[in-house]
């Protein structure tokens, strides 16, 4: 079979030398004949495969089973599976044909065929690529034989062959680069691809191997991109693609959103980041979720406006995760509190606390609302107890800042009642 395949690849591109048809559309796509000759792309015309494989020694049952030809079900004679068509040979990393897919010029349908299932082909292990990376540079993913081409002038380039890539396939591309750049169309169409991808490589994460995810100009494929604005275009394109974890992250939270649809975003980054099999890159992510909602300007994580509600936070959340205790205990002794504050006790009962004691007497302090806001404040924190104890000690900080601050204001006010006029001053210029 791998012969008859030969035979069908050399047979195809013979038949593109005397095809102007064929030749003029590869020339308007901006194909050069070294590229035509390097992938060696071919026509396939209404017949005459099977006759000159007859003529090579060739049974029509070995090119049956090879996908190059097929039985009419009505009578049962075997005809060309492909039929005016512009082919691509789907080779393999050894240099092999093992396939091909055929681009129809006038009203055949479908546009794309690929060569169905055989000995040597599963599609969904396989994949239309370049057989040279350029040395210093990634491995493009991408949706088409002319974005593969295009790509392929300055990097690697790999593209599935119709459907979303799969498990073998991404395993496929990690062995020529650790982090490809997936470059797929900027439609409806592409994106949801690029998501169903991004989705599937999580529980496939391992130290070192990723993906990037790059943006496409609207309305313009790698290859169309190439061709209308050059190799420059491209590599600014690749050259801002995001990390995967990025990616998501914008995907969920790159708009404002109502609190049902932040509780809706959350559950979802829960559910992709458990799939994660690796232990440390899950926790990474779960990090990268914390500090993101932090410097997010549609952060669903409530920051407290005054020194109270940052007390009450700091004090509730040990309350309700008493395991954090111990790890900031030491902080938790210096904290501060402006006046005779009855705060105070709460502190002290909780710096004395030991494991299995009684919470009812804060819990009465604290109020009947207390539980619900802090649960509110700990449910956009990941679960992970470090995620628990880096909020924690971020929000101290806080409030240790904000009562320096407030003492300062303070002093600063009492210097300036003492110089007549300053209060008429300060508020003539904030009239002004």
């Amino acid at each position: 079979m791998w012969r008859a395949m030969d035979m069908a690849c050399q047979w195809f591109q013979d038949q593109l030398s005397g095809n102007k048809m064929a030749l003029d559309y590869l020339h308007k796509r901006g194909i050069t004949p070294e590229e035509i000759r390097r992938f060696r792309i071919g026509w396939a015309p209404a017949y005459g495969l099977m006759s000159h494989g007859h003529h090579l020694g060739f049974s029509s049952l070995c090119m049956e089973k090879a996908g190059l030809v097929m039985q009419r079900s009505e009578t049962g004679d075997s005809f060309d599976r492909f039929r005016n068509r512009i082919m691509f040979p789907i080779i393999t990393a050894a240099g092999k044909v093992m396939a091909f897919g055929g681009r129809a010029l006038g009203n055949e349908q479908p546009k794309y065929m690929n060569s169905p299932e055989t000995p040597l082909f599963i599609k969904g292990q396989c994949l239309y690529r370049s057989l040279v990376i350029p040395v210093g540079r990634p491995v493009l993913v991408v949706e088409g034989y002319l974005d593969v081409i295009a790509a392929a002038r300055f990097y690697g380039a790999v593209a599935p062959l119709g459907t979303a890539l799969t498990t073998a396939q991404l395993a496929l591309v990690w062995k020529q680069c650790p982090e490809p750049v997936v470059c797929f169309d900027p439609d409806v169409a592409g994106q949801k691809a690029a998501l169903k991808m991004a989705v599937m490589a999580l529980p496939l994460l391992k130290p070192g191997f990723s993906l990037k995810f790059a943006t496409m100009p609207p309305e313009l494929d790698p290859h169309a991109l190439v061709q209308t604005h050059g190799q420059g275009a491209l590599e600014k394109v690749v050259n801002q693609a995001v990390p995967l974890s990025q990616f998501l992250w914008s995907h969920l939270f790159k708009k404002p959103m109502t609190p049902e649809r932040k509780a809706e975003a959350v559950e979802q980054w829960e559910t992709w980041v458990t799939s994660i099999q690796h232990l440390y890159i899950r926790r990474l992510y779960k990090e990268f979720f914390y500090q993101n909602q932090k410097q997010s300007p549609h952060s669903a994580v409530p920051v407290a406006p005054g020194v109270v509600l940052h007390q009450k936070i700091l004090l509730g959340l040990l309350v309700l995760k008493p395991f954090l205790i111990d790890r900031v205990r030491e902080s938790l002794s210096a904290m501060a509190f402006p006046g005779e504050s009855a705060w105070l006790h709460v502190r002290d009962y909780l710096v004395s606390w030991e494991d299995g004691a009684c919470f009812s007497p804060l819990q009465d302090f604290l109020g009947p609302d207390w539980q619900k806001q802090i649960s509110a404040v700990s449910l956009h924190i990941p679960g992970d107890t470090a995620c628990f104890e880096t909020y924690w000690h971020d929000l101290f900080n806080r409030y240790q800042t904000q009562l320096y601050q407030n003492s300062e204001l303070v002093a600063l006010k009492k210097e300036l009642m003492q110089v007549p006029g300053t209060w008429e001053r300060l508020k003539n210029l904030r009239e002004f």
